[in-house]
């Protein structure tokens, strides 16, 4: 039994057998704690998904429940209409210059003759 005041034996001799031991110890505790933080990580994973999927079924089934008529703007829907066809209308441009030429004058420019 263990008592308050006893205190080990200082002249105690420890074979090498037994020094392995403390390792065993060490590495057993850090095994156990990371099987604790890999449950604990998965537990929480699992009722996260759980209740997240429970959310978005009791939100579907309110959204089935109460359908709602949205109110069509049909002038807002012709200016989007208008803007959408005049980004992807395919009209050439017409090129001022020819960028190729006024990079050779440049060139000729710097070269010394």
């Amino acid at each position: 039994m263990w008592t308050i005041n006893k205190t080990q034996k200082k002249d105690a001799y420890q074979s090498k057998e037994y020094g392995q031991f403390i390792q065993l110890r060490i590495v057993s505790l850090i095994f156990i704690g990371l099987l604790l933080i890999g449950s604990t990580v998965s537990i929480l994973f699992i009722y996260k998904n759980i209740f997240d999927t429970i959310t978005q079924a009791e939100a579907i089934i309110m959204a089935k429940n109460s359908p709602m008529v949205e109110i069509i703007d049909f002038s807002r829907y012709e200016t989007t209409k208008k803007a959408w066809e005049e980004k992807n209308n395919r009209e050439t441009i017409n090129l001022t210059k020819d960028p190729f030429n006024v990079i050779q004058v440049v060139v000729e420019k710097i070269k010394p003759k």
